[in-house]
Parts: structure tokens; sequence; C-alpha cells
């Protein structure tokens, strides 16, 4: 996530667990017995009698957080004034990343895709005409 605006605590900032904690929570059925986000994993530690410490960073525009997406981390809306982040999401696929483009119709015909270089980054712009 690069942050836009400031996202400190008194933004309501993501909060985060240990992957530590986060591996405790699945093995006592977190991620098994809610089909959806729980609001309040106080209850749920309660309930368990799990470890429950969230922290958050006081980041400021600029500052980027990078985490594993499978974390048990939550934001909420801030009470006053906005937060802004811009979210990059990087998904493993085993397919090389041309011949996905091809399966999903996005290819660019006649363009040869090499090793990445200067000229093949110049040769993608075709891209935009999709």
């Amino acid at each position: 996530m690069l942050c836009l605006t400031n996202a400190g605590i008194d933004r309501d900032a993501t909060q985060f667990m240990t992957m530590d904690d986060t591996l405790v929570y699945d093995l006592a059925g977190y991620r098994s017995r809610t089909s959806k986000r729980v609001g309040n994993v106080q209850l749920f530690a309660e309930q368990y009698d799990l470890p429950n410490h969230p922290f958050d960073r006081n980041a400021k525009p600029g500052d980027v957080m990078l985490f594993f997406n499978n974390t048990l981390h939550k934001g909420a809306p801030p009470k006053r004034e906005c937060r802004d982040v811009f979210v990059y999401l990087l998904l493993p696929n085993l397919c090389p990343w041309d011949r996905q483009l091809e399966r999903d119709g996005i290819g660019c015909r006649g363009v040869q895709f090499g090793r990445l270089s200067t000229h093949t980054l110049a040769s993608a712009s075709c891209l935009s005409r999709v």
C-alpha cells in the first residue's frame, strides 16, 4: 500500500497481526468457522483463549507498507478526514505472463515477447489499444 495521506492511529490506520498469531488463529479455526470477515477479532480471541496484539504503523504520505495479504489485518473507516492509499496486489501465476495475456484475449498480435528490455516494454504499448 502506498500512502497518499497520513494513515496513523488518528485516522484508524490498518491494523495487522503477526504471521505467528495469524497461524494460531487459523489452527483455532478462524477461517474455517467464519465465512466472512469478523468485525471484532477480540471476541474470537477471548472465546478460544488466543493472543490478540494487533499493531499499526503511523504511516505518512509516500510511505509504503508491504505485507503478506493472508496475515490477519483490517482497516476501519477514518473517524475524521480521509485516508487514501494506493493498493498494489501481486498474485502468483504459474502461467508465463505473455501466455496469460493471450488466454485473456489481450495478447499483442505479431509482437515477440522475449527478455524484458526497453524495446520489449515499448513494444508492449499495444496493450493500451485493447
